[in-house]
């Protein structure tokens, strides 16, 4: 490159499992990395942890990001959503989260959104599309831009602009009535049915509207701020609709990083998780927490609701069930087939323990 062209800046795209004293980290004037934390695995957190920790170690490499993001379809949405549930609201916060932390860290000389737009990857299979990879914020047909769209124009656009979050999340039970709205004004007042119910500062360009009353059947709602205004319709429903779930979360959760070989392959760790140790060890780890929920959602749904304490975060459990296994919970019924938790224990399994 340089001889062609001595005046040009070269770059390169690692991935995560280049270290961070590689001789690859040397060979290009930039180095960027693609990052899925919050994702593939880890937690959203991860991605600040490792940008500190490279730019600690090289403060003087120019040091981006040139991969992130999360797969999201238009169809899935929940109030509770979390890692590889597919919904836009998991999306939406991990790219909220995300520009948090980029914005956090002046060293970055770029980082690149994972993706414009859904395309086609014919050997995919997630998130109950096929052949599609679905981190864009806009549909592969160009028709739908996603509310992770919006996540940008806020943060980007200087025209005046107002947006609620959640408008294909149509039918909302009592337990799911928070209304997202982002904006690049100050601040939002919300409208239902006409009448306004709060006004709010926007912070991060976020505002979020918690526990808002609905009427049973379709209500109006309207976000204004000085300068736009947004409207979209909810239903008030009495119970969550299942339409929104995606049918397979096992499959969603084994899911596996599109930089990895095929993931039915993928070896079990030598010091990995499994069925055999006590629960309050398996959900200390943060994608096994991940799993554990899917599973037992995929399983059970009215388990889950009924129990969730038991699988949301240790400070939460007593004390009583710190050494139990998951089969001496009874947080899934009966009929749960062996073969249901093979799989289960497969997937802990390629988890080394951590």
């Amino acid at each position: 490159c340089k001889r062609l062209d001595p005046s040009r800046l070269t770059t390169i795209a690692n991935l995560p499992s280049v270290p961070i004293h590689s001789e690859h980290v040397h060979i290009t004037d930039l180095v960027s990395y693609n990052y899925y934390f919050g994702w593939y695995s880890g937690t959203v957190a991860d991605n600040a942890t490792r940008l500190d920790t490279f730019h600690a170690a090289n403060p003087d490499i120019p040091y981006g990001v040139s991969e992130y993001g999360a797969d999201h379809a238009i169809t899935w949405h929940s109030a509770q959503p979390f890692n590889h549930d597919y919904t836009e609201e998991y999306a939406v916060y991990y790219h909220q989260e995300l520009l948090k932390i980029f914005a956090e860290r002046p060293y970055l000389w770029a980082t690149h959104v994972w993706n414009m737009f859904d395309f086609a990857v014919d050997a995919r299979n997630e998130g109950g599309i096929k052949g599609l990879n679905a981190k864009g914020l806009v549909t592969f047909d160009r028709q739908t831009k996603k509310d992770t769209f919006y996540v940008y124009k806020a943060h980007w656009t200087k025209e005046p602009m107002v947006h609620i979050n959640g408008r294909r999340f149509t039918d909302r039970a009592p337990d799911e009535r928070s209304i997202t709205v982002f904006t690049n004004e100050p601040e939002v007042t919300l409208y239902v049915n006409g009448k306004a119910v709060g006004t709010l500062q926007a912070e991060g360009h976020c505002v979020v509207f918690a526990d808002v009353v609905l009427c049973d059947g379709e209500n109006t709602i309207t976000a204004k701020t000085a300068n736009a205004e947004d409207t979209i319709t909810l239903n008030g429903v009495q119970e969550h609709n299942t339409a929104y779930d995606l049918p397979d979360v096992v499959e969603a959760l084994n899911a596996g990083n599109w930089f990895l070989e095929n993931d039915d392959q993928q070896p079990e760790e030598e010091n990995g998780y499994s069925l055999e140790l006590p629960m309050v060890e398996i959900l200390a780890n943060d994608t096994c927490h991940r799993i554990v929920k899917g599973w037992i959602m995929a399983n059970d749904r009215i388990a889950l609701d009924a129990r969730l304490s038991l699988v949301t975060r240790l400070p939460n459990w007593d004390a009583m069930y710190a050494a139990y296994k998951i089969h001496e919970l009874n947080i899934i019924k009966n009929n749960t087939t062996q073969e249901d938790v093979d799989k289960l224990d497969k997937m802990l399994r390629r988890i080394k323990r951590t």
